[in-house]
């Protein structure tokens, strides 16, 4: 397992007159699964590529406590014990450093979607958890967003600003997988938005409004659409969870924030589920239920400033922020993979990276990377069953 340096001499007796020591770091990859393009040895302000099983040394090092940290860990790969680990470097010596990385086999199931500019469009797009099958399902002109997969596999609700509109307003539409037989549900010339499936697949809740959104219910088919949320607020962002509870995000308090609320699918008890604070993120928004009802994601700013992914049990106790053990600065848009097991997000660009999907197991580790096209925006990742 990784664990923290102690000096030790390598080579020729330490010198008496050195100013400066050397670090080395050895790597050991271990289990079934692989990590070909290996790993990103991090020491203070220097890194090196190691191979999987390698080492990197770093000379020249003033005396003094330094931290070291492995990064670029692949599918399924995680460091066997505490990542960064610290070593004292001291005048005229080598010391080591171990991490120990297993990696099991990758085998997460489904199909992601997501939008992406074209043309400074954004379409509708799908990508298997492994970053493969890339497809484009539309191609619109204007925008295509907010795209959640059925419950059967077999269908995606979205929404389209439609050209033909005379509002341009955002209607809501879906679709075969395959992006063919697109059919526009509503038409109400307000904006309609952020579409999800009830767990049977029979019903779409969804946000409507103009200058104030409120929460609606209809059928799949877009027939008996019936206002849920009724509040001088914003009422957005809602998600249906497996036990039928509707989880949503308001400011209706008043007090400049956003919190997370839960009420039942017909609209009633509706009642705070999490509180905006300094612990629990600040300004909430895009909660996501685990596929099991047990747990809920959604997406939080940090007391850094820097929009986060947050995990809390059902009943909204237990909230914890989910750090992604690469260098992600910025992660949001949270969604369940159908097994549970891993979280789907979007990286937005800052000045060092583009926009990108990333994957990540609940607890924060195993972070990667789907996507890597720097010429485009990217948005609104929702992972989905693959139908039969």
């Amino acid at each position: 397992m990784a664990t923290s340096c102690s000096n030790s001499s390598t080579g020729p007796d330490p010198d008496p007159g050195a100013t400066t020591g050397a670090l080395k770091v050895d790597i050991t990859t271990t289990g079934s699964g692989t990590d070909d393009d290996g790993y990103e040895v991090v020491l203070e302000d220097q890194s090196v590529s190691v191979e999987t099983n390698g080492s990197a040394t770093f000379d020249d090092l003033d005396e003094g406590t330094y931290n070291i940290t492995i990064n670029g860990l692949g599918s399924g790969c995680s460091v066997d014990g505490e990542n960064p680990i610290s070593a004292q470097i001291t005048a005229g010596e080598t010391t080591n450093a171990n991490f120990e990385v297993i990696c099991e086999q990758f085998s997460a199931e489904g199909i992601i979607a997501f939008s992406q500019t074209v043309d400074q469009q954004l379409e509708i797009f799908t990508v298997k958890p492994d970053g493969t099958e890339l497809q484009q399902l539309t191609n619109f002109s204007l925008q295509d967003q907010y795209p959640v997969i059925s419950p059967d596999g077999k269908k995606i609700v979205f929404s389209r600003q439609d050209k033909d509109s005379p509002t341009v307003d955002n209607d809501i539409w879906v679709m075969n997988i395959d992006g063919s037989n697109a059919i526009k549900l509503t038409d109400n010339t307000v904006d309609d938005k952020r579409p999800s499936w009830s767990p049977d697949g029979s019903q779409i809740v969804f946000e409507s409004g103009k200058n104030s959104f409120s929460i609606y219910v209809m059928d799949a088919d877009g027939s008996n659409q019936t206002q849920l949320t009724d509040d001088e607020g914003q009422d957005h962002s809602a998600s249906w969870s497996a036990d039928n509870k509707i989880a949503f995000v308001s400011d209706r308090q008043g007090d400049s924030s956003a919190d997370i609320y839960q009420m039942d699918a017909d609209g009633s008890n509706a009642a705070i589920l999490i509180s905006a604070e300094s612990d629990n993120g600040i300004n909430l928004s895009n909660p996501a239920w685990s596929p099991d009802g047990s747990q809920i994601v959604y997406q939080g700013f940090a007391s850094g400033g820097s929009p986060r992914i947050f995990l809390a049990d059902a009943e909204g106790s237990n909230i914890q922020m989910i750090e992604p053990d690469g260098n992600n600065n910025d992660a949001r848009q949270p969604s369940w993979s159908p097994d549970g097991n891993y979280i789907t997000f979007l990286e937005l660009a800052n000045s060092e990276n583009s926009d990108a999907i990333w994957i990540i197991e609940p607890d924060g580790l195993n972070a990667i990377r789907l996507t890597d096209n720097e010429a485009n925006r990217l948005g609104f990742p929702r992972w989905g069953i693959e139908a039969n």
